[in-house]
């Protein structure tokens, strides 16, 4: 099957895929296609890149050839300077070498399960060895079982499960080396007062471009972060790790949050442990708010989320005062309101707490994700998956409410609703109305990134 869906992915985009093959020896699958460089979509990139990053000398040690490859392109793209080796002893001599002749290496990248002297046998000897110990630590790993997310939380070590996708490697390494002073000094920071306690907090969000809001707002209040993509995987972090809060997304694949918070409650009941859970809903409507605390939830924070309200939700946990005011987030109007209908840079600047950088790259990285989530909705509505057309919809709602594109956002909560009802009939007109507001709205995002807020 995957063989057959691969041949016609490749037929039409026009290519031929091939195969070589010899009996007993086993077989190799290759293919051909020609495509075109876009300048208007960056291939992997959510962020600018950090001037502070340039240069930074990674290690990675992992013995499979083609992902030592692929981790040194994508490395290098950002600037980095990146070395690989194939296994334990290979990462020890050079460890050693560059100690004596060139800077250390700041950031290593491990592969869990290297031969011989595995990922954390490694581990635990570099840091018996305080001379060979670099900064960061980050193990890969190809499965996501509790026993090794519960040994990278012992070791101290962040993670990341393969295959790696190049917008989770590089948030991985701006939140290890940026969370405090490695920040660069032109970013303008959120206008908050910080926090007299850091937290490690786990945060379960499956929209990349709410991850990426969260993620900075809390990153720049001195707080560790992990992101768990759907509920499943924030039951297996929240049993394996220690963590003083949790934010929970409501709607979520796979397992959504009150099915996740009713498992980690579950589980409580024999540890007698007790993690907070602070519920993330864009269900601002009557009764959510009761129906959290009924399933176990100790707060609640409506979507898309305000620096002011995510950080006092979370000043009880950490002794934090009241944040200084931001920019005023109330919506601005123009002659007619169309402008700010379709982008309304004020409040989004509000949103991002007044970092104008912050907002530029939301903006990009709406620009960059919403073709695919646009593709996943007509995908389901083609073929009348209503319950397929609810979630993706749902989807480009938030991540469209996020930079205040209102517009946009109103023309994917009329689909979702749609269906959400069961309906099928009307799919084909919500879907055109809301391509035209993404038409309508991909001007405004590019004069975003050239204007000077």
């Amino acid at each position: 099957l995957g063989l057959t869906i691969s041949h016609r992915i490749v037929e039409a985009f026009g290519g031929t895929l091939g195969v070589e093959s010899q009996p007993g020896q086993g077989s190799t699958f290759h293919f051909r296609i020609s495509l075109e460089a876009d300048d208007a979509f960056p291939v992997g990139e959510s962020a600018p890149i950090p001037e502070a990053l340039a240069g930074l000398r990674v290690l990675i040690v992992d013995d499979n050839e083609s992902h030592r490859r692929i981790l040194q392109d994508m490395l290098r793209s950002w600037k980095l300077r990146p070395s690989a080796v194939a296994d334990a002893e290979s990462a020890l001599s050079g460890l050693e070498e560059s100690n004596s002749s060139e800077p250390p290496f700041e950031l290593l990248l491990i592969d869990a399960d290297l031969p011989g002297v595995d990922g954390f046998v490694l581990a635990k000897r570099l840091k018996s060895q305080p001379r060979w110990f670099a900064a960061c630590v980050m193990m890969l790993r190809s499965n996501t079982l509790n026993a090794g997310i519960a040994e990278c939380a012992r070791l101290g070590l962040s993670y990341l499960v393969k295959p790696i996708r190049r917008p989770d490697l590089l948030q991985k390494i701006l939140s290890l080396r940026g969370r405090c002073s490695d920040a660069p000094a032109e970013r303008t920071h959120l206008a908050l007062r910080p926090p007299s306690r850091s937290l490690r907090i786990l945060l379960a969000e499956d929209n990349p471009i709410n991850q990426h809001l969260a993620c900075e707002i809390l990153h720049q209040q001195g707080h560790s972060v992990e992101v768990a993509f759907n509920g499943r995987q924030a039951v297996q972090a929240a049993e394996a790790a220690l963590f003083d809060v949790l934010l929970m997304d409501i709607q979520m694949p796979d397992m959504d949050g009150f099915e996740a918070t009713a498992e980690i409650r579950r589980r409580e009941q024999s540890s007698g442990a007790h993690l907070p859970i602070l519920a993330l809903t864009a269900h601002a409507m009557s009764g959510d708010r009761e129906r959290c605390f009924a399933a176990g939830m100790n707060g609640y924070l409506a979507k898309p989320i305000s620096p002011r309200d995510l950080l006092n939700a979370l000043g009880p946990y950490c002794g934090a005062t009241a944040p200084r005011p931001v920019a005023d987030s109330s919506p601005t109007t123009t002659a007619g309101g169309s402008q700010d209908d379709v982008l309304d840079v004020a409040e989004a600047l509000a949103r991002a707490g007044g970092s104008k950088e912050l907002l530029q790259r939301l903006g990009k990285l709406f620009q960059q994700n919403w073709p695919a989530m646009l593709a996943d909705i007509k995908a389901s509505v083609t073929s009348r998956d209503a319950a397929a057309v609810q979630r993706s919809a749902h989807t480009l709602k938030g991540s469209a409410s996020v930079i205040c594109a209102r517009a946009t956002a109103a023309a994917a909560q009329h689909l979702e609703m749609i269906a959400k009802q069961g309906r099928t009939d009307g799919l084909d007109a919500e879907l055109e109305g809301l391509s035209r507001e993404l038409n309508r709205l991909q001007p405004a995002l590019e004069r975003l990134q050239k204007t000077s807020l």
